[in-house]
């Protein structure tokens, strides 16, 4: 390519770039992300232990990874939760 179109396409990089950090600080600035506090994450993890669902389920099935047999197997584990 000609230097002239190498130039433009760097400009028009950097444009968007700047484009995406002046979006990104706009964002921010209007819909702040709620911050957790310790305390906030200490008891979502307290509660998250003592609840009655195990961290890991286990299953005995035998499951063949044919890729006729992967979507539906996938659609039957989303039926079962």
């Amino acid at each position: 390519m000609s230097k002239i179109k190498d130039q433009i396409l760097r400009d028009q990089d950097i444009q968007m770039k700047d484009y995406f950090k002046v979006m990104d600080k706009m964002y921010d600035a209007l819909k702040p992300e709620p911050k957790l506090s310790e305390k906030d994450i200490v008891k979502m993890e307290s509660s998250y232990c003592n609840s009655s669902k195990p961290f890991d389920i286990k299953s005995n099935e035998i499951v063949s990874f044919n890729s006729s047999n992967t979507a539906k197997t996938i659609k039957d584990a989303a039926w079962e939760q």
